[in-house]
């Protein structure tokens, strides 16, 4: 049974090369966390809190290939796990409203239905196999910065400045410092 999900987060831990991304189901309680690579948690975070990037990441190149040969992205399922590696197929309505699937690592094929609104879902033996309820979490940091203490015009040229290196997660936590200022 298929369980709808949405990206709650996603840690930030720099004594390592990977994040993890926290998955709610919408209807209840429980999340599941997944390792993820830093380049898939940016294009992640940059479709969850979006930025005016100077250029297109290929997530963003790619839904434009699609919509121009008039592919929708119609479903994310997680629906697997086998040693430790999560399984996703992208489901696809083309041509003729003709539907396909292909085969993609979770962390991809979320970054695109981000981009999308298309619904992303979890096997419903996943979450209840390796998932835990939300109230049995403590703390999940999303980001964490000390920009508190400067001041907006700063915040905004160290904002403009993380964009264009690139630096998206980053530019994300800034923009949320920026948001508490008046």
């Amino acid at each position: 049974m298929k369980k709808q999900v949405c990206v709650m987060g996603i840690s930030k831990n720099d004594d390592t090369p990977f994040r993890v991304m926290m998955l709610k189901e919408i209807d209840g309680e429980r999340t599941l966390p997944l390792i993820i690579g830093q380049a898939e948690a940016q294009a992640i975070i940059v479709a969850l809190e979006p930025l005016s990037l100077p250029r297109p990441l290929v997530y963003d190149t790619f839904i434009l290939v699609a919509k121009t040969f008039d592919v929708k992205l119609q479903e994310v399922f997680i629906y697997d796990k086998k040693n430790g590696i999560y399984f996703a197929t992208m489901v696809w309505r083309g041509l003729e409203n003709k539907t396909f699937e292909t085969d993609s690592r979770p962390s991809d094929a979320i970054a695109l239905a981000l981009r999308t609104k298309a619904p992303i879902f979890l096997e419903e033996s996943i979450l209840a196999n390796f998932g835990s309820n939300i109230k049995d979490k403590v703390v999940f940091l999303k980001h964490e910065m000390t920009l508190f203490d400067m001041d907006r015009p700063r915040l905004e040229a160290l904002l403009e400045e993380s964009v264009k290196a690139e630096e998206y997660e980053k530019a994300a936590a800034i923009r949320d410092v920026l948001k508490t200022k008046i």
